[in-house]
């Protein structure tokens, strides 16, 4: 005769003899329990391994299919905190459908006893009932194949919108807010490699939120980004804490992400009380940030996931487009980002996207793409020959750059974007003169188009200065 107990031994494949919790069983409640505190997870850390465990328990009992298997897997590599959540759900919501009893407790063994007894005694009673029962409990098992069913279909449909936003962006395509600005790809890398980033450009350009997005791809869920506007009003105190009159010790938020990690976005930069660019500076070049209130703990030691995103309306000279009028920014300090900078202007696609327009996107310009396979000694090794052709205008007075020497830091900024990603001498030379003049760079044999700054893009042409140092070096 089919019993409840059979049908879901026979279906799920997790039942033993003696009605007892098996492995698989408690492997199973282990992972329910995981995927319930999803939400409380953070991304990076903590949901996306639960959510890989969980996945590999799926494939194993073959609770999933392989193919459904595969696109959730690149959901947990690829979604944000919602999509993860949203996939825990559903996960959830199969081991209901397929393991209404994932722990199989003592006292399930006792009711299937129970049941057994119960069968031998009423063996010869009305056959009819019997008969109704059994098709009842088949319904039940095609229930749950059914539902089995629309669970992968849904998790295969969450996975395929994921996949086609994914190649939405890939082509450019509109994807509404979460549209992303085309320099991202250029500034994520150099946010990864060097721990921050300054951007320049005028107001309305999307510094702030790309702020959000960058530290949403850095892993890190919204409530380690750290927003903080530096204006006149914004003392030393604001970051690195203060006195409060019993005497004890006021943390801050920005103290939080530098210690524990995050990402923190200082707006206005060049706009910024010189005395916290002291403290800042320290925190930029050696990871540490002075907390002189904070007694025994008079340090603060920067994380080594805290990123920094440095926004300003000018390169730090004073003043800027659109009629800014900023502080002066000391070379020292400017050195911090010399491979790590942008000049992020005005991306007509978001801007189109703003006022529901989009005659401009099929026509969108595409930046140079990064290399795949690139021999990176010998990227270096040109690298080398260019700044010394650089620093040997930058001396020349019969120039007359009006520079301060390239200094040995570009190398340290510059590697990690060769070996990690594949970048050309060419393409690190174009962020390293980012903050040149026009006529600056002419006496160095650059040009910069301005053709297509309609989109957002100034191009930098470096091909006659590298030419320079390979013909100068031979």
């Amino acid at each position: 005769m089919i019993t409840p107990t059979k049908i879901k031994q026979a279906e799920n494949g997790l039942g033993n003899a003696k009605g007892t919790p098996s492995e698989s069983e408690n492997k199973m409640d282990d992972i329910k329990r995981k995927l319930e505190r999803v939400p409380q997870m953070r991304v990076k850390d903590e949901a996306r391994p639960a959510l890989r465990d969980a996945l590999n328990e799926f494939e194993e009992q073959g609770l999933s299919s392989k193919e459904t298997i595969s696109e959730s897997r690149r959901m947990v590599r690829d979604g944000d905190k919602n999509t993860l959540e949203e996939l825990a759900q559903i996960m959830l919501q199969t081991i209901a459908e397929k393991c209404p009893n994932p722990s199989g407790d003592a006292k399930d063994g006792q009711d299937d006893a129970n049941g057994a007894q119960d069968e031998n005694q009423n063996a010869n009673g009305d056959d009819q009932q019997q008969s109704e029962r059994e098709k009842e409990l088949e319904k039940e098992l095609e229930d749950a194949k059914n539902a089995k069913k629309d669970s992968e279909e849904r998790a295969r449909e969450l996975a395929q919108s994921i996949l086609e936003g994914q190649n939405a962006k890939a082509k450019n395509l509109p994807l509404g807010k979460a549209i992303e600005h085309w320099g991202l790809k250029f500034i994520e890398p150099m946010v990864r490699v060097n721990k921050q980033v300054l951007l320049v450009g005028p107001a309305g350009t999307g510094k702030t939120f790309m702020g959000r997005q960058l530290n949403a791809k850095l892993g890190h869920d919204a409530d380690r980004f750290y927003g903080i506007s530096l204006s006149a009003g914004v003392s030393e105190a604001h970051l690195s804490g203060r006195m409060v009159f019993d005497g004890s010790f006021l943390d801050t938020k920005f103290l939080d992400i530098v210690e524990n990690g995050g990402t923190i976005l200082l707006d206005e930069f060049d706009n910024a009380d010189p005395n916290v660019l002291v403290g800042l500076n320290q925190l930029l070049a050696n990871d540490e940030i002075s907390v002189p209130l904070r007694r025994g703990n008079e340090s603060a030691t920067r994380h080594e996931e805290c990123y920094i995103i440095c926004s300003a309306n000018t390169w730090g000279n004073a003043y800027g487009a659109q009629g800014f009028v900023r502080n002066q920014i000391d070379s020292a300090t400017l050195d911090r980002f010399a491979c790590s900078k942008f000049h992020l202007l005005e991306d007509r696609r978001i801007s189109n996207a703003m006022i529901g327009l989009d005659d401009d996107f099929s026509n969108y310009p595409n930046p140079k793409k990064f290399g795949t396979d690139r021999n990176a000694k010998e990227v270096k090794t040109l690298l080398r020959e260019v700044r010394d052709v650089i620093n040997d205008a930058i001396n020349s007075p019969e120039k007359n750059i009006g520079r301060e020497e390239l200094s040995p830091r570009i190398y340290s900024g510059a590697r990690g974007l060769i070996e990690n990603y594949y970048w050309s001498a060419e393409q690190v030379l174009e962020i390293l003169l980012q903050d040149w003049t026009d006529e600056q760079l002419r006496a160095i044999d650059v040009r910069r188009s301005y053709r297509r700054r309609r989109y957002g893009l100034i191009t930098t042409s470096v091909s006659r200065l590298v030419k320079n140092a390979i013909e100068g070096d031979a």
